[in-house]
């Protein structure tokens, strides 16, 4: 299927997010750790060390930036392809998303505040001292 016919398919608008956040697979399994890297009201797009079976479902848990709130999602993975750093792409549509996660969303996906809040942090991350650990 062509990337083209991906993107017209979508009903949601997507925006970009990026924060990190885990998988977990059942009750006491090991974290898996994802970099998300964009949002919408129905799925979620992040990246991984390894491939995810289309299919398969997971438990996504995540922060949206500046909110110490856990968002707990379950998530079913809807593609796996290997990117060119030799890592992974995924798609996953969520299921059942509790309604505080929902309101999170569509607020992260519409509104122009969290726009101000990442030039806020980047501005302060720009006002700190650099201590030579940036770089390792």
């Amino acid at each position: 299927m062509s990337t083209d016919l991906n993107e017209s398919r979508r009903a949601h608008v997507r925006r970009l997010l990026k924060v990190d956040a885990f998988l977990t697979a059942g009750a006491g399994t090991a974290h898996l750790p994802v970099q998300i890297v964009d949002i919408a009201r129905m799925g979620v797009g992040f990246v991984t060390g390894a491939a995810l079976q289309a299919g398969q479902a997971y438990t996504l848990h995540f922060c949206f930036p500046g909110c110490a709130v856990e968002h707990v999602s379950p998530v079913e993975v809807v593609y796996s392809r290997v990117t060119e750093g030799g890592r992974y792409r995924h798609g996953a549509r969520f299921h059942a998303l509790p309604e505080p996660t929902v309101a999170q969303i569509v607020d992260y996906v519409t509104s122009s505040k969290w726009d101000e809040l990442k030039h806020d942090e980047q501005a302060a991350a720009a006002q700190r001292p650099m201590t030579g650990e940036e770089n390792r």
